[in-house]
């Protein structure tokens, strides 16, 4: 009875189903485009066009009175028109003025949002009032942007974002000054405080600036000041 072997070439076991290689080569090339779309989806959407120190931002404070109020902000605006920025404290309420300085890059787009924050750092609190005005006062606006919410999960110095309003039932932490990034500057601002806020000083508040993109993504947040 003689011996029957049964022999198979390599090419023959490869023909049964993917070579290795083959299946190695196309994961090796989802890798690639998977890392590929995400570098893309990273440039569009999350990639800021420029970061603060193109502004080069720098920001002061002032504490005032109702009766120093106008003097201070007259004095700051270099005679802007204050006439929608002047507040009629509440009694007992505390007033901070103050103004931010930017210069404007080449190439500043129209959409997206820049947002002026000042905090009160001893309550950890956003002040709940804060009007402003600029060279171009129909640029700038008082009002929050829920998209803020992304700066205070990311920077802990901007945790009073999340603190919840002091004066009502909104979900917003209190004012923020809105504008384009290509609105120029300076920006002059008078603040009212919280009514517990009884005495102030300027080393008392933190005044930041933060970068949200068209698609309502965060580019950036600069601490200017505290």
């Amino acid at each position: 009875m003689s011996n029957v072997e049964n022999h198979q070439s390599e090419d023959d076991l490869e023909t049964e189903g993917p070579s290795r290689r083959r299946v190695v080569t196309v994961m090796v090339t989802v890798v690639v485009a998977v890392a590929v779309a995400a570098g893309t989806w990273w440039w569009v959407t999350i990639r800021p066009p420029y970061g603060a120190d193109a502004m080069a931002p720098h920001a002061t404070v002032e504490v005032v009175t109702g009766a120093t109020e106008r003097e201070a902000l007259t004095r700051l605006s270099g005679g802007a028109d204050l006439t929608n920025v002047f507040l009629a404290a509440e009694p007992g309420r505390q007033l901070l003025v103050g103004q931010v300085t930017w210069r404007v890059p080449d190439g500043a787009a129209a959409d997206g949002q820049l947002a002026l924050i000042v905090i009160h750092k001893p309550t950890n609190s956003v002040v709940p009032t804060l009007f402003g005005v600029g060279p171009r006062p129909d640029q700038v606006a008082s009002g929050w942007d829920g998209a803020l919410a992304k700066a205070g999960r990311k920077y802990t110095w901007l945790s009073a974002i999340g603190t919840g309003q002091a004066e009502s039932a909104l979900t917003s932490p209190g004012d923020a000054l809105l504008t384009r990034p290509d609105t120029p500057a300076p920006i002059t601002f008078v603040a009212q405080l919280r009514p517990d806020v009884t005495q102030l000083n300027p080393d008392d508040f933190l005044v930041a600036l933060v970068y949200i993109g068209p698609r309502r993504q965060l580019y950036w947040a600069e601490r200017l000041l505290g």
